[in-house]
């Protein structure tokens, strides 16, 4: 639903998307196939800046396992953390003017100097989705 309301405020992508479409699909009308999906390199751009926008898992919880020392602050065993993933893909620190959308920060290019935990959209680690 998000992805396609940013496609239509942001006519240049909508425009560069059906292109792409047209362009794997052969033109309109065509069935599409698990194939044409992965080749679909811009739509897929567009769906992971969606969700960097609106993710679907707005915060994670996990419980502390071990004394953390966070610069002056201890975080104490068994203390309960809330990670909002919401603040986290809008946070400028690393996201350069991050309510844009702009599915190009995610190119091969872009992504190699991103952090590693700057994008999370389900979780990261042992817990993580399985669906990734």
């Amino acid at each position: 639903m998000f992805l396609v309301l940013l496609l239509a405020e942001n006519k240049e992508a909508q425009d560069k998307a059906r292109k792409e479409i047209v362009d794997v699909l052969g033109g309109y009308g065509n069935l599409m196939t698990m194939e044409h999906i992965k080749e679909f390199e811009y739509l897929d751009r567009c769906a992971k800046e969606s969700l960097r926008l609106f993710t679907t898992t707005p915060y994670i919880a996990r419980s502390i396992n071990k004394e953390i020392q966070l610069g002056q602050y201890t975080i104490p065993l068994g203390t309960e953390a809330y990670i909002s993933l919401f603040d986290l893909h809008r946070n400028p620190d690393y996201w350069k003017d991050p309510l844009k959308f702009d599915p190009d920060r995610f190119l091969p290019e872009n992504t190699k100097q991103q952090h590693p935990f700057a994008y999370v959209l389900f979780s990261k680690g042992p817990r993580s989705c399985i669906g990734q």
